[in-house]
């Protein structure tokens, strides 16, 4: 597996995540992605702020909180552009999801199978 985190624990940490995102768990997803905020260091820390801010922002959309989800749409955006995911995940697919979520209502992150 391509490492993405300082440790491997935070790499599955950041599948595992993954996995329960495209299953819609988005509060779950949210907690497990905290970790790597908790656990890592100032670059992990940099890495997994655009999927934390993402799993907010739906959860914040399910709840009816519009400006707070088109906030942190947009912030997620940023974020994770700013990432090199492109060896783990179809990062741009993602980034066109998130900015068309409104008319699709879907979204979901592909990962490259040799990374799980």
């Amino acid at each position: 597996m391509y490492s993405t985190f300082s440790n491997d624990i935070l790499n599955d940490f950041f599948i595992l995540g993954i996995k329960d995102f495209n299953s819609t768990k988005f509060q779950k997803t949210h907690i497990i992605w905290e970790k790597i905020w908790k656990k890592g260091n100032m670059k992990d820390r940099k890495k997994i702020k655009g999927f934390i801010q993402l799993s907010g922002a739906i959860i914040n959309h399910i709840r009816g909180k519009k400006e707070s989800s088109d906030y942190l749409f947009t912030k997620s955006i940023g974020n994770i552009s700013s990432n090199n995911f492109r060896r783990i995940l179809d990062q741009d697919k993602l980034i066109d999801d998130i900015k068309s979520f409104y008319n699709k209502g879907n979204i979901s992150i592909t990962v490259y199978k040799e990374s799980l």
